[in-house]
C-alpha cells in the first residue's frame, strides 16, 4: 500500500506561509495464514454471531 499526499495548497493562493511539503508512506504486510474459502468464511462469521437474514 502506498499513500502519497501533498500538503501544498493549490486552490487557496492567499496563504503565503510555507505549509509543508510532501509525505510518502509505504507499508507492506506479510501474511502467514492461508486464505479461507468462502464456505469457511461464512461458517466463521456465523460462529462469531452473524445472523442470517431469510
Amino acid at each position: 500500500m502506498s499513500i502519497f499526499a501533498s500538503s501544498e495548497s493549490t486552490t487557496l493562493p492567499v496563504r503565503t506561509a510555507y505549509q509543508g511539503g510532501t509525505f510518502l508512506f509505504i507499508a507492506t504486510m506479510k501474511y502467514n495464514k492461508q486464505p479461507l474459502d468462502i464456505p469457511a468464511q461464512i461458517a466463521m462469521l456465523k460462529r462469531r454471531g452473524l445472523k442470517e437474514i431469510t
